[in-house]
């Protein structure tokens, strides 16, 4: 029933698990050599979708 009630008002049928899959840090140019932020990516566990976002240093 809860499932039911959460598709209705926000249109997915499950809480999403993130599971942290990579991270790579962000140079600011080519030579440099300490990061200035970084990239994780997240992919759910049940249905595969992934998500990206920067971590500033």
């Amino acid at each position: 029933m809860l499932r039911l009630l959460r598709w209705l008002f926000t249109g997915d049928g499950h809480l999403h698990k993130w599971v942290r899959i990579g991270v790579i840090g962000v140079f600011e140019k080519d030579g440099d050599s300490t990061p200035v932020a970084k990239m994780v990516t997240q992919e759910c566990e049940h249905c595969g979708k992934i998500k990206t976002f920067k971590i500033k240093n």
